[in-house]
């Protein structure tokens, strides 16, 4: 499902550059991607992601080098933080230990260690990478690899959307970042109270845009803050509430939720990044789902043919014969991962937090039944698969009858597998 939600961004990119109908896009990604992987295998996959995260990397480079060139030449850098902790853009700094707020910093630490340390060693879509190298310290190195360049990756990332967040302090956002939405707005009965909501919105982000500017230089000359802050706050709720009815419109008119969040980024590509930086960000995006993708088809269908059709479906047959059966697999799942995807198009929420709420789901039990296996000689296979079976079942309980972060799901699934095998090994 992983697999399928992020293949849905591409999607959203192109249908804000070119009016591409989603559905049509989602289905070439998802042949192209099926096709080299079904063809070429995890050889394949490591070859095309060696490139892909290379051409990342300056994708990520040139979107914060055009993000912060666009601000106003007074704004700089320290001026970007303090903008954006008005709006508690940094919330992962947050100290509170709630753990039903789920962007806090102990929730990242302790939560987010449980997911990383599953996610980076447990799942075979990452694990099948280390197992190509040559020997075990290449093999090792390739995790610290990825570990020391995931950090600052992932912070540049989020910095994208802080930069974001205050670019738009300055230059007028859409209402509706949907344009075909939007669209379907104007051109419904709600039009005109849709026109009307904008000019308010309009007139409400010239406001905040003086009182940014004026925070700006009084930062820069020593004076009091609260009074200018106060009223960008002031404004930044009033707009957050023209978005609101806005969204109440879209909803009202194609009768469900508006599916907005997704096409911040891809809008603002569109309306003020230069031709040549667009078509890098393009690829940057494709880049990103498709090494998702090739990499989840080749370890569904490796579990599927070495785990469950050899062991118990075909034995014995020639290599030729699982070779052909796994690229009927990565084909079978490649099919599901674009019919996830068209799915994911029509929720709410955003698709990276998607993509992290439904590995909470499962990768604190995966982590678990791995500990198991090598931390506690006293476990048995029987305890293992039932204790998997109980971790999957707190952390739907926990899901179901609690305000629980998701992100602590990847503890409570954990410690479920190690408490019900522990508790099956006294039996």
């Amino acid at each position: 499902m992983a697999a399928g939600i992020v293949l849905y961004a591409p999607a959203v990119v192109l249908s804000v550059l070119m009016g591409w109908d989603e559905l049509v896009t989602v289905l070439i990604i998802g042949a192209v991607t099926i096709l080299y992987t079904a063809a070429g295998g995890i050889t394949a996959v490591i070859w095309t992601d060696v490139l892909q995260m290379l051409l990342m990397f300056g994708g990520i480079g040139a979107a914060l080098w055009t993000l912060f060139g666009e601000l106003p030449p007074q704004v700089g850098v320290g001026d970007v933080f303090f903008i954006g902790g008005i709006e508690e853009m940094w919330k992962s700094v947050d100290l509170s230990p709630d753990p039903r707020k789920t962007y806090t910093l102990w929730s990242g630490l302790v939560g987010g260690f449980f997911l990383a340390l599953a996610y980076f060693g447990c799942d075979q879509s990452q694990v099948q990478r280390y197992l190509t190298a040559r020997s075990l310290t290449q093999s090792r190195l390739a995790l610290l690899f990825n570990a020391f360049f995931k950090v600052p990756m992932q912070f540049l990332i989020l910095a994208i959307g802080v930069l974001l967040f205050v670019f738009y302090h300055f230059e007028q956002p859409p209402l509706i970042f949907n344009p075909a939405e939007e669209a379907q707005v104007r051109q419904s009965g709600q039009g005109p109270a849709y026109e009307e909501l904008e000019k308010n919105y309009r007139d409400l982000h010239s406001l905040r845009r003086e009182a940014t500017l004026d925070l700006v230089q009084t930062r820069q000359e020593g004076g009091d803050l609260e009074p200018v802050r106060s009223k960008i706050r002031e404004y930044h709720t009033e707009m957050e509430a023209l978005r609101g009815r806005s969204k109440a419109l879209v909803e009202t008119v194609q009768g469900r939720s508006s599916t907005d969040v997704n096409y911040v980024f891809p809008s603002y590509l569109v309306s003020y990044v230069p031709a040549g930086i667009l078509g890098l960000m393009i690829a940057v995006i494709f880049a990103a789902a498709m090494s998702s993708l090739d990499s989840e088809l080749t370890a569904l269908s490796s579990a599927t043919v070495m785990d469950f059709y050899r062991r118990y479906l075909v034995r014995g047959a020639s290599a030729r014969h699982y070779l052909w059966a796994a690229r009927l697999a990565t084909l079978a799942w490649g099919v599901l991962a674009t019919g996830v995807a068209l799915y994911v198009g029509q929720q709410e929420a955003s698709l990276l937090e998607l993509v992290n709420q439904v590995g909470s789901y499962f990768y604190g039990s995966l982590l678990g039944v791995f500990l198991l296996a090598f931390l506690a000689p006293w476990a048995t296979a029987r305890g293992a698969f039932w204790g998997l079976i109980a971790g999957m079942a707190s952390v739907w309980a926990v899901s179901e009858y609690t305000s629980l972060s998701f992100l602590y799901y990847n503890v409570v699934g954990c410690a479920g597998v190690v408490v019900a095998a522990y508790l099956l090994k006294r039996r």
